[in-house]
């Protein structure tokens, strides 16, 4: 017999930004350190990097990471590509 621990809407809002993160939060979470760029630099491409680094910090952040990168809020974007 299955479970439901979590209702409706916090399915549909699992895994996605549902607002931009408040400035403490891009401070907290949206950070590189030395190990992610060790890892960063050897991607082919700007896009691939940014890309890579935003999958970083959203699974640090969201706890997962997301389906579609595209959707990311601006503000995580330019944040992490600062």
């Amino acid at each position: 017999m299955p479970v439901h621990f979590i209702s409706k809407t916090q399915q549909s809002r699992y895994g996605r930004y549902n607002e931009d993160p408040s400035p403490e939060q891009l401070a907290r979470y949206f950070y590189l350190d030395d190990r992610d760029w060790s890892i960063i630099r050897k991607l082919s491409s700007e896009r691939n990097r940014l890309g890579f680094a935003l999958q970083l910090v959203t699974v640090r952040f969201l706890g997962t990471f997301l389906s579609k990168p595209a959707e990311a809020p601006l503000a995580v974007v330019q944040h992490v590509a600062q």
